[in-house]
């Protein structure tokens, strides 16, 4: 009996070690992506705001060689236009229970070339089925484009948020307006759905 208790004992201190042990890393790795988008926000963003009242003003930011970073973004974008949109030959096609009476099938397609859109939603006018066409090439995505764990959780990020846009139409008030928390609400509702957890 003694050397069991004892044996709970280490497994309580190991459990104790490994949560300690991933606090830390849980916040290294949360400061590390503020840092991260916060850089990016500082260095890529070329819209600033002068004061409350005014609107936006866009100011170049120089890169070093003296080049603005809005005009090489610019040519870039150009250049994206020129290339010929390739979509996908694979089809991916989900059936999605939206309550217990009614179904939404979702067929995906990643689209490589043109980059100005990242995603493509036409769902049918009664919600029954949607087609989405996710833009890999996106400037966004690109640096991950070639990892499939990030495409997995992009194609899941999708689709939530075209469930979400057919939930939230059909929930439309008589103007066809609808109210930004209800998308909100229905897309944390579908990402929750999709996730691998139990």
């Amino acid at each position: 009996m003694k050397s069991q208790i004892q044996e709970y004992i280490n497994i309580a201190k190991l459990t104790k070690k490994e949560r300690e042990s991933e606090e830390a890393t849980s916040q290294r790795v949360s400061d590390n992506v503020q840092t991260q988008v916060q850089n990016t926000i500082d260095t890529h963003s070329a819209w600033k705001q002068t004061s409350d009242s005014e609107q936006p003003v866009l100011h170049p930011i120089i890169e070093s060689d003296g080049q603005p970073e809005l005009d090489l973004f610019k040519e870039y974008q150009a250049e994206q236009e020129k290339l010929p949109e390739e979509v996908d030959i694979k089809v991916r096609k989900y059936t999605i229970p939206l309550d217990g009476a009614s179904k939404c099938t979702i067929s995906v397609q990643w689209t490589i070339g043109n980059s100005s859109t990242w995603i493509k939603v036409d769902p049918a006018e009664d919600g029954s089925s949607a087609a989405i066409q996710l833009n890999i090439n996106h400037p966004f995505f690109k640096p991950f484009s070639e990892k499939e764990d990030f495409k997995m959780v992009l194609e899941k990020f999708a689709i939530a948020f075209a469930l979400a846009e057919i939930r939230a139409r059909k929930n439309a008030n008589p103007d066809g307006m609808i109210s930004p928390n209800a998308f909100r609400t229905h897309i944390n509702n579908f990402l929750r759905e999709l996730t691998d957890e139990d």
